[in-house]
Order: C-alpha cells, then sequence, then structure tokens
C-alpha cells in the first residue's frame, strides 16, 4: 500500500494518540483504505468542525494511487474560489450545475454578525468602548478642574510677576498634552488586546460553536486613530478655555491669603 503525505488537526491528533511522523489509515470514497503519513499539524481546518478532528491529504495525490489501483475516482463536491471582497459574482451561480449551493466568506460573516449569539455581545462591547471614551474625557476635564483650582495662586502670582497669560496657558496645555497623548496610545494598546481576546470568545455560530474559519479581526484605525486624538486633545482645549478666563490675580493672592 502506497503513502500519502497528509496533514493533520491537533484534535485529530489528540484523539488517536498519535503525532507528526506517524502513520495512520484513511477510509476514502466506497471504503478504500489509505495509508497517510503525517507530516505536519495545524490548529484549525476550513470545513472541520467536528470534535474529533481530521485528516487531511492532497486530492490529486488520492487520484492517482485510485487510478494506479483501478479504482473509481472520488467525486468533487466541493470548490473553493478566490473573488474580489469575497463575495458572490453574479454570474457564479448561473454557471455552476443544478443544485450546487454557493456559500460566500462575506455571507457568513454577515450571518455571524446578524446571529443574537454574537450581535447582542459585540453591541455590549461597544456599548463599553463608548462609555470608556466619555468616561475618559470627563475623567481629564475634571482633573484639569482639579489641578487648575489647587494652582489658583500659583497662576494669580504669576500673572502678579508679569507673566504672560498666553504662556501660563501653553504650559498647562502642554502638561494636560503630555499626560492625556500617552493614556490615549495606551487606551488604543489595550483595546487592541481586549478586542483580540474577546471578540474571538463572543463570536459564536448558530449551533453555539467556534466559526472554522476562524474569526479575522480588523481594526478601523481610520475612525479609531481620530477619536484617540480626540480623546488626547479635547481635555488641552478645556484647560486653554479655561486658563483664559482666569479672573483678577490681585483677588486670587488675597483669597489665598485669607485662607
Amino acid at each position: 500500500m502506497a503513502t500519502i503525505p497528509g496533514i493533520a488537526t491537533g484534535a485529530f491528533l489528540r484523539t488517536n494518540s498519535v503525532g507528526v511522523g506517524d502513520t495512520v489509515a484513511a477510509t476514502v470514497g466506497g471504503g478504500t483504505t489509505l495509508a497517510v503519513n503525517i507530516v505536519a499539524a495545524v490548529s484549525t481546518f476550513p470545513t472541520v468542525s467536528g470534535t474529533d478532528g481530521a485528516v487531511i491529504v492532497d486530492l490529486p495525490s488520492v487520484q492517482d494511487y485510485l487510478a494506479s489501483q483501478s479504482l473509481t475516482p472520488l467525486p468533487v463536491t466541493e470548490w473553493w474560489l478566490s473573488t474580489a471582497g469575497h463575495r458572490v459574482p453574479p454570474r457564479l451561480p448561473g454557471a455552476l450545475p443544478p443544485g450546487s449551493a454557493v456559500t460566500s466568506a462575506a455571507g457568513l460573516a454577515a450571518g455571524l454578525a446578524a446571529n443574537p449569539m454574537t450581535a447582542v455581545p459585540q453591541q455590549a462591547l461597544l456599548a463599553i468602548a463608548i462609555a470608556a471614551v466619555v468616561l475618559a474625557i470627563a475623567g481629564c476635564c475634571v482633573a484639569i478642574a482639579v489641578g487648575i483650582r489647587q494652582r489658583k495662586a500659583e497662576s494669580a502670582l504669576l500673572a502678579a510677576l508679569g507673566v504672560d497669560p498666553g504662556g501660563a496657558a501653553r504650559q498647562l496645555c502642554l502638561e494636560r498634552l503630555m499626560l492625556g497623548l500617552p493614556s490615549a496610545l495606551a487606551g488604543v494598546a489595550l483595546g487592541v488586546v481586549i478586542a483580540e481576546l474577546l471578540v474571538p470568545a463572543v463570536t459564536l455560530t448558530v449551533t453555539a460553536s467556534t466559526p472554522v474559519p476562524p474569526v479575522i479581526i480588523q481594526f478601523d484605525w481610520a475612525q479609531t486613530l481620530p477619536l484617540a486624538l480626540a480623546v488626547a486633545v479635547l481635555p488641552v482645549l478645556v484647560a486653554a478655555v479655561v486658563i483664559a478666563r482666569r479672573p483678577d490675580p490681585a483677588t486670587e493672592l488675597r483669597t489665598a491669603e485669607a485662607a
């Protein structure tokens, strides 16, 4: 019996207590047994969703072996095509044999997004992200207001000494920017990590199983980066407005001395 190279999923290796380099028997077609030498292992493979895993072999190699044994070739029941945008071309269904079913990656993604088991957790994650942005901006603004309140005497003294209000405003804005920009970048990095961990965990099929192929996470940087920049810059603008409206320095100094 000729040996055909193949790959196996991790679940198949664990279920059958075999490893890379071992040879296993596989049954194809009408009961023909093949000897498959496992040359590599993969964690997942498209169309393989069973808990026992599977062995994957090259179809032409199997067909050549069957032909050498004067056996009936295996029928081809599935084709994988690369299309623009992972969508079904309009003319493709009409060119296929009657009874053929067409599935696209875009269609699968839309189905997962509409699935209640997936949509509800994703909406919850979106709500958490929006709440985090609002809390971050509010926290920065409160910190600015508290900082300015605590530094009233210092600001009044600088004004009494003739320090330009614009210079004081620029100093405060630079201080806020040096605090806000690293925080915004850290928030983006943390969001990426959370998305990589949570999105695959909450994305399930209608049977509550992990989709195969696995979920591909894409980040809309065109929206994420401007939002992060807004979180970093908005407190700076608030600081500039507050410092520009500071009251008379003499009054502030008398209030500070009385306190």
